[in-house]
């Protein structure tokens, strides 16, 4: 274990697909990584029309559908919540992987962006857990 998080490394194997070399991320990268998600959220909002539209779906929700939102936040306070879901998959593996199984050592924006789903979800979970034990989800 070193004091740097990136000189921090672990192989992960991936059935079918090979072993990848993943480090430990960063404060700073993780932060990136969380932020691109932020943005992309605040994007989609923008393009639905904004706080307004939000404000009349939230006028429109029934009262189980309030308490079923009630019962997720209060999962997700209580740690229960994916640690995925706070941070940016493609941010993660562009920031996390030094070594892909062929050789490649710097993948391009699109090459990422096209990985299987379920090698994305694994290189990500891997990312994640090794950067921050303690949001080891199960």
């Amino acid at each position: 274990m070193s004091l740097f998080a990136s000189n921090n490394t672990k192989p992960v194997e991936i059935v079918g697909f090979g072993t990848f070399v993943i480090r430990k991320l960063n404060r700073k990268r993780l932060s990136k990584a969380a932020d691109v998600l932020q943005q992309s959220a605040i994007g989609k909002v923008q393009d639905m029309g904004g706080a307004a539209v939000i404000r009349d779906i939230r006028s429109l929700a029934t009262e189980d559908v309030r308490k079923q939102a009630e019962e997720q936040l209060k999962k997700e306070s209580e740690g229960a919540a994916d640690p995925l879901l706070g941070y940016d998959r493609t941010t993660l593996i562009e920031q996390g992987v030094v070594t892909w199984p062929d050789g490649v050592t710097a993948p391009t924006h699109e090459q990422i962006e096209d990985l299987d789903p379920d090698v994305e979800e694994q290189l990500a979970r891997a990312i994640v857990e090794l950067s921050k034990p303690s949001l080891k989800n199960g």
